[in-house]
């Protein structure tokens, strides 16, 4: 008989734990986590494109409900596709914060006059952080 393996970390350590949905379910002894074999579940209904596309949509201010109704997918997988978008945008920010030397920081008091002074195009954008306002410039 072929041993099973832990869909999540690949143990051996494999006990039988009921049934769902008339098949047997499986329980791993190392993490805990239960599962069933052949769990369809885990197979990908929607394309890349399909899941580019709602982020796409949520970040043109199409509300979620009305994402949910065009693309015909439910509501909940369109909550969670965002949130996970946004998890992987917090975890790039995080990945960057030593890459400071890109991004000038000036005070709002300076920035009418930075402004004035220099006539060079650069793309510009405000920070808020607590009651502070600071001005990020793109090099």
């Amino acid at each position: 008989m072929n041993q099973l393996l832990c869909k999540v970390c690949s143990n051996g350590m494999i006990i039988k734990n009921g049934f769902v949905r008339g098949m047997q379910r499986y329980r791993c002894k190392e993490c805990g986590e239960n599962f069933v074999l052949g769990d369809k579940r885990l197979e990908t209904k929607y394309t890349s494109e399909t899941k580019n596309l709602v982020v796409k949509m949520y970040l043109n201010n199409c509300g979620f409900r009305r994402i949910a109704a065009i693309l015909e997918i439910p509501l909940a997988t369109v909550f969670s596709w965002i949130k996970r978008a946004g998890e992987i945008v917090d975890q790039m920010v995080k990945d960057r914060k030593h890459e400071k030397e890109s991004i000038e920081v000036l005070e709002m008091d300076e920035l009418y006059t930075y402004i004035t002074k220099k006539s060079v195009k650069h793309e510009y954008g405000l920070l808020l952080i607590g009651t502070e306002s600071k001005m990020l410039r793109l090099k």
